[in-house]
C-alpha cells in the first residue's frame, strides 16, 4: 500500500505507533532549541545569558503561534484534500503557506528588531540580562522566516503520514544546532551571539531541507512556480489554524495567571517550585503531542473519504493509548516526584516543598491525552468554531475565573488546582461537542447510503 491507502486502510493500532512515534521523536527535537541553547550558554557564557536566554523565551512563542496559525490549518486542509483526492487544494496549498509565512515573518522581524529593547524590559530584565537578553533577541528574530516555514512545512509533511521523512528533517537542524553552539561558544568564544547565530542558521539549513524535499516532489505536493500565489484556500487555512495558534498563546497567558497568583500567596521557594513544575509539564506533555500530531492526518483523510465509523474507531483507540501512556507518567510522577523536581532543584528543602505541589499540579494530568486528541479531532476535520471555542472557553470561561477564586478559599493549595480543575470543565464540554459531531456524521453517512 502507499502511504494514503495505508492511513485509509491500515490497522488502527499499528498506524498509532507508525505516526506517533515519529512525531514524538520530531516534537523533542523541536524543543531542544532553547533547550540547549539553555546548556551551552549556562556552562560557557554565564548565569546573565542564561537569564537572558529565558526572558525572551516568552516571546519566541510568538513564532510558535505564527507557524502553528499556519501549518494546523494547511494539515487539515491536505489530509482531507488527500482524503477525497482533491488535487485542485493540494496545489494551492504549499504556496499560501509559504507567502503566508513570508508576511507574518516579515512583520514579526520587523516588530522584533525595532522594539527588542522595550520587549526585553517588558518581560522583566534589566542591566546585564536586559543588554545581553537584547542581543540574543535581534538575532534571533532574523530567522522567523526560516523557523516559521521549516516548522509549518514539517507539519504539512506530517499531515501525508510521512512522519519518518518529517522527523529526519527535524533532527538534522536540532544537531547543526548542536554543533554550531559547540563552535561559536566553546572554540570562537562568540558568547550570547553565537548561541542565538548557532539557531538561525541551523533553522536556515532545515528551511532549505524543506524546500528540497517539495521540490523532488516526495509527498502528495509537487512544487511549482505556478502554485505560488494567494488563493481563496488561504482564508480556511488561517480559520481553521487558529485554534492551534491560539494554545500556545493561551499557555503563556495561563503561565502569567499562575506565577502571579503565586508571587501573590507565596514567597520565592513557591516561585522556584513552580518554575520547575512548568518546565517538567512542557516536557511530559511531548508524547501526548506527539499522538496528536499522529492522529490529525488519520483524523483528516478518513473524514475526506466520507470513512467515518473507522475515524470514530480510530479516536476512540488513539484516546485509549494516550490515556494508558499518560496514566503511567502520571503514576511514576505520584510515585516518584523527587526525581524530576531534582533535574532543576539542587535545595533540599525546596525539593521536599515540591513534593506535594506538583502531584496537586498535575492530579488529573491522564484526561489531557483525551483532552487534547478532541481539540486535534476538530481541527483534523475542519470544523474551526468548536476547536476555537474549547482552546479559547478553556482559558477565558473556566481557568481565569477559578485561579482568581480557588486561591482565596485555599491559598496555595487553590493556584495548584486551578489548572486541573478549569480542564476538567473543558473536557466534559469537549465530550458533550464530541458526541454531537458524531450524531452529525452519522447524518451524513445515511444520508450518503441513500443517495
Amino acid at each position: 500500500m502507499n502511504n494514503s491507502d495505508r492511513i485509509l486502510n491500515g490497522g488502527i493500532s499499528r498506524l498509532f505507533v507508525r505516526l506517533s512515534f515519529p512525531a514524538i521523536v520530531s516534537l523533542l527535537s523541536l524543543g531542544l532549541y532553547q533547550f540547549v541553547d539553555g546548556i551551552f550558554v549556562g556552562q560557557w557564557v554565564g548565569p546573565a545569558a542564561l537569564g537572558a536566554v529565558g526572558v525572551v523565551y516568552p516571546f519566541s512563542l510568538i513564532n510558535n503561534g505564527i507557524f502553528s496559525l499556519i501549518g494546523v490549518g494547511a494539515a487539515s486542509m491536505l489530509s482531507r484534500a488527500i482524503g477525497r483526492k482533491d488535487q485542485k487544494t493540494i496545489d494551492a496549498l504549499f504556496g499560501n503557506l509559504l507567502l503566508a509565512n513570508l508576511i507574518l515573518s516579515g512583520a514579526m522581524i520587523l516588530f522584533g528588531l525595532l522594539a527588542a529593547e522595550s520587549i526585553v524590559a517588558f518581560l522583566g530584565a534589566s542591566g546585564e540580562i536586559h543588554r545581553l537578553g537584547v542581543i540574543y533577541l535581534r538575532i534571533l528574530v532574523l530567522g522567523s522566516f526560516f523557523f516559521n516555514f521549516a516548522s509549518s512545512a514539517n507539519i504539512l509533511i506530517r499531515a501525508e503520514g510521512r512522519m519518518k521523512q518529517a522527523m529526519r528533517i527535524m533532527l538534522s537542524g536540532t544537531i547543526l544546532n548542536i554543533i554550531l553552539d559547540a563552535f561559536f561558544l566553546g572554540v570562537f568564544d562568540w558568547g550570547i551571539a553565537g548561541a542565538a547565530s548557532a539557531t538561525v542558521i541551523s533553522q536556515g539549513v532545515m528551511c532549505c531541507v524543506s524546500f528540497f524535499y517539495f521540490g523532488k516532489a516526495n509527498g502528495a505536493i509537487t512544487l511549482r512556480k505556478s502554485h505560488i500565489a494567494f488563493t481563496g484556500h488561504l482564508f480556511e487555512m488561517l480559520r481553521v489554524g487558529f485554534s492551534g495558534m491560539a494554545l500556545p498563546i493561551m499557555t503563556v497567558i495561563q503561565i502569567i495567571f499562575v506565577l502571579k497568583s503565586v508571587a501573590s500567596y507565596g514567597t520565592e521557594q513557591e516561585l522556584i517550585i513552580i518554575g520547575a513544575v512548568i518546565k517538567i509539564l512542557n516536557f511530559i506533555f511531548v508524547p501526548i503531542w506527539g499522538i496528536c500530531q499522529g492522529f490529525q492526518p488519520l483524523a483528516g483523510m478518513n473524514y475526506g473519504a466520507g470513512k467515518y465509523k473507522r475515524l470514530a474507531r480510530a479516536f476512540t483507540l488513539f484516546s485509549f493509548y494516550s490515556t494508558i501512556i499518560t496514566l503511567v507518567i502520571w503514576l511514576l510522577i505520584q510515585l516518584f516526584p523527587r526525581v524530576p523536581l531534582g533535574w532543576f532543584i539542587i535545595d533540599s528543602d525546596v525539593l521536599e516543598a515540591g513534593v506535594s505541589v506538583i502531584r496537586l499540579y498535575l492530579c488529573d494530568f491522564p484526561i489531557y491525552g483525551y483532552m487534547l486528541l478532541v481539540i486535534t479531532f476538530f481541527q483534523a476535520i475542519g470544523r474551526s468554531i468548536p476547536a476555537a471555542f474549547l482552546v479559547v472557553s478553556r482559558m477565558s470561561l473556566f481557568f481565569i475565573p477559578v485561579i482568581l477564586l480557588l486561591p482565596r478559599l485555599l491559598g496555595l493549595a487553590g493556584v495548584w488546582l486551578a489548572t486541573p480543575v478549569s480542564d476538567m470543565f473543558v473536557v466534559v464540554i469537549g465530550t458533550i461537542l464530541f458526541g454531537l459531531e458524531l450524531r452529525r456524521q452519522r447524518c451524513l453517512e445515511a444520508q450518503e447510503e441513500e443517495g
